[in-house]
């Protein structure tokens, strides 16, 4: 089954005279429990691919599937909840609430979406990512690597089926970065979700099952080993 499915998208963005065209009818399908890799110079389209792909944005033509619901049919309060139970998102600044603890940042998509005992499922992907001793640690407290390790048990803790990670070692040193892949990549195996990895890592296209190449707005597939 597919878990994602482009179907003639195409994004613009005008800014002052001039239109900038970020996505023109792009086609793609990811399958269920597949890793693909979103590779492509900077301003290319990759991080509106991702909006576009997680319910965040929507196209000005073509359609976005996601296991099997349109998201263009769906009124914003169906949306939420797809975007709460299907979708993960793992961003390169991490997007961590500062005043939150790293417990109650991963609880919080589960809270969000009414489990009233959300603890137990968010300490297990905690420990799982590494940071049992630093459960009770605010973000300012993490290095960028812990950070990320956080927003990666958040992305998961709602066990969804899609995970859409955007530069997600573009803000670390290698070492950790490298580290952060294994994880995620790990993570995702387990769980079975599909993964689009935006990235301008070579090493890290590499990981994947199928990289996807966007330039001037326009998709190539290239077939992974």
């Amino acid at each position: 089954m597919s878990m994602l499915e482009l179907h003639s998208v195409s994004k613009r963005f005008h800014r002052g005279g001039e239109t900038v065209i970020a996505l023109d009818r792009v086609d793609a399908t990811v399958e269920s429990g597949e890793s693909v890799a979103l590779i492509g110079p900077s301003g290319s389209g990759k991080s509106t691919f991702l909006h576009l792909a997680g319910g965040l944005d929507t196209p000005e033509e073509g359609r976005v599937i996601v296991a099997g619901q349109d998201l263009q049919m769906m009124s914003p309060r169906e949306l939420a909840k797809a975007r709460r139970r299907k979708i993960g998102f793992v961003f390169q600044f991490f997007q961590l609430l500062p005043a939150l603890t790293v417990l109650e940042n991963v609880e919080l998509p589960l809270l969000l979406d009414g489990d009233r005992n959300p603890r137990p499922a968010a300490t297990r992907l905690i420990e799982q990512v590494g940071l049992a001793s630093r459960i009770d640690r605010l973000p300012g407290e993490l290095s960028g690597g812990e950070m990320q390790r956080v927003a990666i048990a958040r992305a998961l803790v709602a066990k969804p089926v899609l995970i859409l990670a955007d530069e997600p070692t573009g803000n670390l040193d290698s070492a950790t970065g490298s580290a952060i892949l294994d994880l995620l990549s790990d993570q995702v195996a387990q769980s079975g979700a599909s993964l689009v990895l935006a990235t301008h890592d070579a090493m890290a296209a590499a990981r994947a099952d199928r990289t996807l190449v966007l330039k001037d707005g326009r998709l190539s597939d290239c077939a992974g080993d």
